[in-house]
């Protein structure tokens, strides 16, 4: 009686909160998704949706400048049998946030009321890869400072949790310094294998 007393009040509380606990369609997940911000273009998002759907139960997305979560959130409705973790600095001060004061409380209040396989962390992406476990990434995401340094330094902080089959996506390979750091990266044990509007996708070359 007790432990169907306490299974009801969880699936209780997962209907209040919205919970998704199947896989949502990817129009459904845009509808969802329409009020947050978002940068990725539709083909992008399309990506992302099809890659989520691929990915085995307990595979680990990083996405690095997850921003106000539209990406790791389509990601993680997708396929609710995976983990993503968002990492941000979220900097009030940023454009970004259009004035919200405190952009990590946001966020999180918005993700809490949508799924429960995303997970945010806050601070700088090495520092989170310099914690990181043993857990292997699946999908590693960049769309924080275009800089060639900063794109470089955080994948490489990242590349000991990746493996021969996970993909590295970042984002807005038009601008040059973006492109250099590819290039650099490129020289550091990774490969180009396609473009998907404005990401470019990297494997480990071996």
């Amino acid at each position: 009686k007790d432990q169907r007393m306490k299974s009801e009040k969880a699936q209780k509380m997962i209907e209040e909160r919205g919970w998704i606990r199947k896989a949502l369609e990817f129009e459904d997940i845009l509808k969802r998704l329409a009020h947050i911000p978002s940068y990725t273009s539709p083909a992008e998002k399309s990506y992302l949706y099809e890659l989520a759907k691929s990915l085995e139960p307990d595979s680990v997305v990083v996405e690095i400048g997850t921003g106000w979560g539209y990406n790791a959130l389509l990601m993680a409705l997708a396929n609710p049998e995976i983990r993503v973790y968002g990492i941000d600095l979220f900097d009030p001060s940023w454009d970004i946030w259009q004035g919200e004061s405190e952009p990590f409380k946001a966020v999180a209040k918005e993700v809490d009321s949508l799924c429960k396989n995303v997970y945010l962390r806050q601070g700088e992406a090495t520092f989170w890869a310099d914690r990181w476990s043993d857990l292997p990434v699946s999908v590693l995401i960049h769309d924080a400072l275009h800089r060639k340094d900063a794109v470089v330094r955080d994948i490489l902080a990242f590349k000991p949790a990746l493996t021969k089959t996970s993909q590295v996506l970042i984002h807005d390979y038009h601008i040059g310094e973006v492109k250099e750091a590819v290039s650099e990266l490129e020289s550091s044990g990774f490969k180009m294998t396609k473009l998907v509007d404005r990401f470019v996708v990297l494997r480990l070359d071996h």
